[in-house]
């Protein structure tokens, strides 16, 4: 293999989309484009399995509850479905989409380290890892960001001292964004920095604090990987 690319579909679920047909072609499109513009010779399709909870679901009873009974996008289902029975996805079983796809990360770089990897993707959890990422989201679509190992370390401490909101993380109470930045400019070492910061707030429940939400946070690379891809035919 040359170069793989890996896409997160689960995004593209969460559209609604009255006219199925015309979406089904969309996502025919999508696909067609990503593996054009990235000179993939091989991909693969991620979804998370339908009715699955992932393990951070069963660790912390809080994680996504704030996306909990909000009513699923027209066709979710269908789309769904589609894109299962034409593109024999990766199905995510107890774990999330994204773990799934960075343990493929690290399987394809110990297995077959001449091989070029890139993720397709609208996740700003995926640069947390060193990795190339192609941007699914509608204003950035197409853009090819190469996000190294020192910005990845930096951009998973900012989500460890802000939280994020989508997933119901809430990192450190009182820090915002620009705290957070202003703390880790000044860093040597943004693990302790972090955790002062968290023990300054929490007190002698930071520990506790700090482990959640690095749990919730972090990006697994040693769960169930994908092993099988599929060749460019088209």
């Amino acid at each position: 293999m040359d170069r793989v690319v890996l896409l997160d579909f689960d995004s593209i679920c969460y559209k609604a989309m009255e006219d199925l047909d015309s979406y089904k072609d969309r996502v025919d499109d999508i696909i067609s484009q990503i593996v054009e513009e990235t000179s993939a010779t091989h991909y693969k399709v991620f979804l998370e399995a339908p009715g699955s909870k992932s393990f951070r679901e069963l660790l912390n009873y809080k994680y996504k509850v704030n996306r909990k009974g909000k009513p699923l996008p027209i066709n979710f289902k269908e789309i769904k479905d589609y894109i299962i029975e034409s593109y024999n996805p990766y199905l995510s079983y107890l774990e999330e989409t994204d773990d799934s796809i960075i343990s493929t990360l690290k399987y394809l770089s110990d297995n077959y380290p001449l091989t070029e990897v890139i993720v397709a993707a609208n996740d700003k959890d995926y640069k947390t890892k060193e990795l190339v990422y192609y941007d699914l989201y509608y204003g950035r679509f197409g853009e090819i960001v190469d996000i190294s190992k020192k910005e990845a370390n930096y951009n998973f401490w900012i989500q460890m001292l802000v939280g994020d909101s989508s997933d119901n993380v809430s990192g450190v109470r009182g820090i915002g964004r620009v705290s957070a930045e202003k703390i880790l400019k000044s860093s040597k070492n943004y693990f302790i920095s972090t955790y002062r910061v968290y023990y300054s707030k929490y007190g002698i429940d930071a520990r506790e604090e700090f482990k959640e939400n690095y749990l919730m946070l972090n990006l697994r690379d040693d769960t169930r990987p994908c092993t099988e891809f599929d060749k460019v035919e088209f």
